[in-house]
């Protein structure tokens, strides 16, 4: 059977995508093995204080309501499925938590398009519009909290986290213009791919075309995403969103007994954030949100090794909230279900 030229592609990449996340967990694991003081570690959790992390809880539960709202404002869902759609955000957090490389983010395109009825193309589109935004937000907070440390809590010894700075709002600018022209950006990207079939012949025709019709689609669900009137509500939910799961972290952070202030703590997380949206995590979420985490503190005065062991816990604690919640979001799922069949 004759394989095409993409399909070629495609399957070449998904074996790189699976060493590379091996690798990284295998890395992870070497380290700990070498590098984790499992004795600190658990005088760590031994000290914890219980009621921050029942608070922390509360909030992350709290956010995964404000996800469910976010993605039904912007699909336009009716709010009776409410609890459907948490019971989603719920299995689709979990996915992401251990699958490799944001591999888990396709189980939304799936729930959504198997329980809603929402077309692959228009799901790809609405996960998409909104980790751009995510990534915008997570920025932001970036770029207001070091403005708020420099101007209130100015250091001599900080000077080159300044350079860090720069990149970041460079970044955060170069972001806000795709967002500001995401549709007319992926408009061209379509026209560029009309003119490629127009002068190679080393892709499968009716795939190729096939290909291009869904990315018309797909340009025309951003660009709708983008015009609508919806627009602001999603922005505010998913400032409210990167908030509260801010929150959680720093609640958990203070529950191991660590003092700091919450400006300090968004500048020294803000990398780990953003490994949790970018594909380069490994098997099991483990990896690159601690490196993210060590790099950060390291980079605030922080000893890497104990900067590592609060990251190392603060993952494994969201870990065991994102089953928690998968709990709970499947008793809100069949108490539904439960009180449709009783009026019957």
């Amino acid at each position: 059977m004759k394989i095409t030229f993409l399909k070629f592609i495609n399957k070449k990449n998904d074996i790189i995508k699976s060493i590379i996340a091996l690798i990284i967990t295998v890395f992870f694991i070497y380290y700990i093995y070498n590098n984790l003081n499992f004795n600190e570690f658990k005088s760590i959790i031994n000290e914890t204080n219980l009621y921050f992390i029942v608070g922390a809880l509360f909030i992350h539960g709290f956010a995964y309501a404000v996800r469910s709202i976010r993605i039904m404002i912007l699909l336009n869902i009716n709010f009776s499925h409410f609890r459907n759609i948490y019971f989603t955000i719920s299995r689709h957090y979990l996915f992401n938590k251990i699958l490799p490389f944001r591999i888990g983010e396709l189980s939304l395109i799936y729930f959504l398009r198997n329980e809603q009825k929402i077309s692959y193309t228009r799901g790809i589109g609405a996960l998409f519009y909104i980790r751009i935004l995510d990534l915008l937000i997570i920025l932001l907070y970036f770029s207001i909290a070091f403005l708020i440390n420099t101007i209130f809590f100015f250091n001599k010894n900080n000077m080159g986290s300044i350079t860090i700075f720069i990149y970041i709002l460079v970044l955060l600018v170069i972001l806000f213009l795709i967002f500001i022209f995401l549709g007319k950006i992926i408009n061209y990207i379509y026209r560029f791919f009309i003119q490629l079939t127009k002068k190679t012949n080393i892709f499968n025709k009716k795939f190729y075309y096939k290909f291009l019709d869904k990315l018309e689609i797909f340009s025309y669900e951003i660009n709708s995403f983008i015009k609508a009137k919806s627009n602001k509500k999603i922005i505010l939910l998913t400032m409210l969103n990167r908030l509260l799961h801010l929150l959680v972290i720093f609640i958990i952070f203070l529950a191991f007994g660590v003092i700091i202030r919450f400006d300090l703590f968004i500048v020294g997380s803000t990398l780990s954030l953003i490994t949790n949206i970018l594909p380069v995590n490994g098997i099991g979420g483990f990896g690159s949100f601690e490196a993210g985490w060590t790099i950060g503190f390291s980079l605030l005065g922080h000893d890497k090794s104990v900067a590592f062991l609060y990251g190392f816990g603060i993952n494994i604690i969201v870990f065991f909230f994102t089953l928690f919640l998968l709990v709970v979001g499947y008793f809100l799922y069949k108490f539904k279900k439960n009180s449709k069949n009783l009026t019957i």
